[in-house]
């Protein structure tokens, strides 16, 4: 049954070999617009199920109390005790100046413990030695040597991508502005969710690269197995299509993008091109034999079957993320699924009719070539 398909799919794609190439680019263009309506979640939070005990517990927390720490790390290279009443008085007008930010609740720091104990700062070093050393609270804010301390943030940015990089901005600006006041100290933001937004930052950065990175590569390998840029150019067709399907359909789903499945689009690509060069490397072995319309025949109708099956038996192992507890990973699952079976519908569907065109072009060429030598030789 599916080999009487494949003979009829080839006889289509042999009569009407652009208007089969058009079809799919008329089914690709209409699938372009929901790249735009892709959805992007950062949070690696936002990876688990928000059902489950902690993360359920921890949304409470941020209700009542803004539970989300940031911390603004504090060192030098020239000053050795941070208990310094410079560093002391520029972190207490660091923390006047942090408050106001929309998304910070509460800022403390050694410069808390000293105003609470002696309603201001004092000039004195040894004063405000003798403050801290009495003070427990002192060993929350430094280390043993006192050669760092930091300013604790409560925020209510919970796990919203957008309020932490704002979070992280207004701090950067309101350090910037105090630039006048540093006592010659460096300050570093830190913290879970600054963390969290950093990592993603990096994943997409390294994302934009490989992704292109492995389309080159893939391109070359090909280039240099066919030995020829156009028919090197061939089997990329498949992936093309696949990657161009899989980003238009999984907007239109809905589907979301995370640190966890942003990979699936090399992964799409590493298994789809794999359908193109057997396809192709078929055709020009069988062609040595018999007519281009038979070799194309004989190729789609004796590999229609394991391509089916491979691509259908990838997908399921894929799906079988579906039965998972991660969200992301159930959407990884879909992503590489609607991958695969686009890359197997581009071979059958496209990949013939490209072959066949670009291979009734490079016949006419080489008539041509071996016309004009011919002419070349009687005069």
């Amino acid at each position: 049954m599916l080999e009487k398909f494949a003979e009829k799919m080839v006889g289509i794609q042999v009569r009407y070999p652009k208007l089969v190439i058009l079809a799919i680019l008329l089914i690709s263009f209409t699938l372009m617009p929901g790249i735009l309506k892709i959805q992007v979640e950062p949070s690696l939070e936002k990876v688990l199920p928000q059902d489950i005990p902690v993360i359920e517990t921890m949304n409470d927390m941020r209700v009542q109390f803004g539970a989300d720490m940031v911390y603004i790390v504090i060192d030098s290279d020239y000053i050795s005790d941070m208990r310094d009443p410079k560093i002391i008085k520029y972190l207490d007008v660091l923390q006047n100046k942090l408050i106001t930010s929309e998304n910070i609740l509460e800022v403390t720091s050694l410069a808390t413990v000293v105003k609470e104990n002696k309603g201001f700062i004092p000039d004195s070093r040894q004063e405000i030695k003798n403050i801290l050393d009495d003070d427990l609270r002192t060993y929350k804010f430094t280390n043993d040597d006192y050669s760092l301390t930091f300013l604790q943030l409560r925020t209510d940015t919970g796990a919203n991508a957008k309020l932490i990089s704002k979070l992280k901005s207004d701090i950067k600006d309101d350090i910037a502005s105090l630039d006048e006041l540093n006592p010659g100290v460096e300050t570093h933001v830190t913290g879970f969710n600054i963390i969290d937004k950093a990592t993603f930052d990096i994943m997409i950065s390294d994302f934009a690269f490989e992704t292109p990175l492995a389309f080159a590569l893939i391109g070359i390998i090909v280039l240099l197995v066919f030995r020829s840029l156009l028919k090197g150019f061939i089997p990329m067709v498949v992936v093309m299509v696949a990657m161009m399907w899989t980003a238009g359909l999984i907007g239109y789903l809905g589907i979301v993008l995370s640190s966890t499945n942003i990979v699936a689009a090399a992964m799409i690509m590493g298994l789809g091109i794999d359908f193109g060069i057997h396809i192709l490397h078929r055709f020009y072995e069988l062609k040595k034999k018999m007519s281009r319309e038979e070799a194309l025949m004989h190729t789609l109708r004796g590999n229609i079957r394991a391509t089916l099956a491979a691509s259908l038996t990838t997908s399921a192992g894929f799906l079988a993320l579906l039965f998972g507890s991660l969200p992301a990973m159930k959407n990884f699952g879909i992503i590489l699924s609607i991958g695969i079976i686009s890359a197997m519908i581009a071979t059958i569907v496209a990949l013939p009719a490209v072959i066949f065109l670009y291979d009734r072009w490079k016949d006419k060429k080489n008539k041509v070539k071996l016309a004009k030598k011919a002419r070349r030789q009687l005069k």
